[in-house]
């Protein structure tokens, strides 16, 4: 008998063991699962990367998928932020998709984006997609967003430019080259949203205070997909 509970404790001392070695998920939440998950996902398709995550969707009736929104600090101390999505399939197993990418070719997007517009505009701010579909998981080199740029097939996606209001004598002036705007730029789903903005207003903006920006500086925009909005009132 002394033997047999010798026998129970060492089995369950080395089970002990064995579970604080191997990490298991066994005590762990969904919701830890989740971001375990989520972070060997990031891992794994870019490597290792400095991040943070700050707000959390579970998956209901409305979200068919697991979300977490995360960020990274650029050098300028802004934010550039991402999310990574978790959907379950119906063998069970799960399937992930993110918008890191979006912020591995933020310059470089928003150099193409701007040299674009450089022939209308001597001088703008662009803010690469504030609303951004993911690419394809197996999109992962930083080379490749042009080649797909270039032929019309990139993710679906809006972008801010912000036009200072001294380039212009009057708002009739700026919406007058949405023609000439949208002859250069035949991507039918790669929205560019161009706002006149006051003068205090575009020098302040930027990539993380565009919500105010919005709110109380903007004058007019011109859509390339919506065309001529003109002035906002």
């Amino acid at each position: 008998m002394k033997k047999r509970m010798l026998k129970i404790i060492s089995l369950l001392l080395l089970a002990t063991l064995t579970i604080g070695m191997g990490g298991c998920t066994m005590f762990m939440s969904d919701k830890e699962i989740c971001e375990r998950q989520m972070a060997k996902h990031l891992e794994d398709k870019y490597g290792k990367f400095e991040y943070e995550g700050y707000g959390a969707i579970s998956e209901s009736w409305i979200y068919p998928y697991d979300q977490q929104s995360y960020y990274i600090v650029l050098p300028d101390g802004t934010k550039d932020e991402f999310w990574v999505h978790r959907y379950r399939e119906d063998n069970g197993e799960y399937r992930f998709e993110d918008t890191y990418y979006w912020c591995l070719i933020r310059d470089e997007y928003e150099a193409e984006i701007k040299n674009t517009l450089e022939p209308f505009f001597s001088d703008c701010k662009v803010f690469y997609p504030s609303q951004k579909d993911p690419f394809s998981n197996e999109i992962t080199d930083p080379s490749l967003w042009r080649e797909l740029f270039e032929s019309n097939q990139m993710p679906r996606h809006i972008t801010w430019v912000l036009v200072d209001e001294n380039l212009f004598g009057s708002v009739e002036n700026f919406v007058a080259l949405e023609e000439s705007i949208l002859s250069v730029w035949p991507h039918s789903d790669f929205e560019l949203r161009i706002f006149l903005a006051r003068h205090d207003g575009y020098v302040s903006a930027n990539r993380n205070n565009l919500h105010d920006t919005s709110n109380n500086y903007l004058i007019a925009e011109i859509s390339t997909v919506d065309g001529i909005r003109g002035e906002i009132l």
